[in-house]
């Protein structure tokens, strides 16, 4: 009877922290994450646009560190002007995307991830030049630019390199729907294959 009672006491006394630490482990599962990513991207245009490598950032929200949601910018940075051959000789023609972005992340052996998503939202080439009016002896820079709806499905492998650090790399393909056309050089040139790498910061709220 005594040794009963005193396994029933002892019970009682370790359950209240099993259950604080499953509530807690519960609770730190399904706390949203703020993401930072800082993505290097590489897109493997059509003629007559050179391939180009693009730098961006992205922020976005982790829920249950599962479901994920984002908005992201990039703009290309190499070559300087992505038309190659350009017959209208303009300083520069440079690629810029503004985006959502929704995903999931698939657990594998640790500390390995797979992520899934898509990315959509607007691009455009910029073009920039010099034009002259004919009045003024001065030359003035003067901007145009040529864009329209995207859409990008993204898978990539990703890794743990710390608790609030990961490492991403992957593909994707880019899809301008429809074809907006300007200098004879139209969106669709710009849709292709693209390979990327991220490194993302995780801050949990």
């Amino acid at each position: 009877m005594k040794k009963n009672l005193l396994i029933g006491i002892l019970l009682m006394s370790v359950l209240p922290y099993g259950l604080m630490a499953q509530e807690s482990r519960e609770t730190s599962s399904t706390k949203p994450t703020l993401v930072v990513k800082a993505n290097n991207l590489y897109h493997f245009s059509k003629k007559p646009l050179n391939s180009f490598y693009s730098l961006g950032g992205e922020v976005g929200v982790y829920f249950n560190d599962k479901l994920y949601f984002g908005l992201a910018q990039y703009s290309s940075l190499a070559p300087s002007d992505i038309w190659k051959d350009n017959p209208y000789n303009p300083d520069r023609i440079q690629v810029y995307e503004y985006s959502f972005q929704a995903g999931y992340k698939f657990e594998l052996a640790s500390p390995f991830y797979i992520y899934a998503g898509i990315r959509s939202g607007y691009g455009a080439m910029h073009m920039e030049y010099r034009y002259n009016n004919g009045v003024d002896s001065d030359e003035t820079m003067t901007r145009e630019k040529s864009g329209g709806i995207f859409a990008t499905p993204d898978a990539k492998l990703g890794i743990k390199v710390h608790k609030y650090v990961n490492v991403e790399a992957g593909l994707n393909y880019r899809y301008y729907i429809g074809s907006k056309d300007k200098w004879g050089l139209s969106t669709d040139k710009m849709n292709g294959v693209g390979a990327v790498v991220s490194i993302v910061g995780n801050i949990p709220l």
